[in-house]
């Protein structure tokens, strides 16, 4: 019991899911940016600030350590937004999210997380 043309770009999305292997995609790159995010995170210049790096797949989140200051979150996400990457405040807790696009390449990923730790060392600054 449902509607012909939604079920029908059901259908349609499972295909492209499985014809440009965006399942697979994900996992690999989401593993890629957990790394980058984990070097980052184990950088002397991150001082201890990033607590946690976790996700599945392509959503992960980084949790500022209790000892950042309050709104790091923020500061980060616009520091970022000016670098040209965009990222999502979540949680009450200090806590950006990324959540790039299935189809995201191994450059792309490399880029983004560049453009992080760019942004993150001018906020620590």
């Amino acid at each position: 019991a449902g509607n012909a043309l939604s079920c029908a770009a059901a259908v349609e999305t499972q295909k492209v899911l499985q014809e440009e292997n965006l399942i697979e995609n994900a996992a690999k790159m989401g593993e890629r940016l957990k790394q980058n995010l984990s070097n980052i995170q184990s950088s002397e210049f991150s001082r201890g600030l990033i607590g946690d790096v976790r996700g599945l797949g392509l959503m992960i989140g980084l949790e500022f350590a209790k000892e950042a200051e309050p709104g790091i979150k923020n500061k980060v996400s616009q520091a970022c937004a000016d670098e040209g990457l965009l990222l999502l405040g979540c949680s009450t807790y200090e806590v950006v999210r990324f959540v790039p696009p299935l189809n995201i390449t191994q450059d792309d990923i490399d880029n983004g997380s560049e453009k992080f730790e760019k942004a993150l060392k001018r906020v620590l600054s």
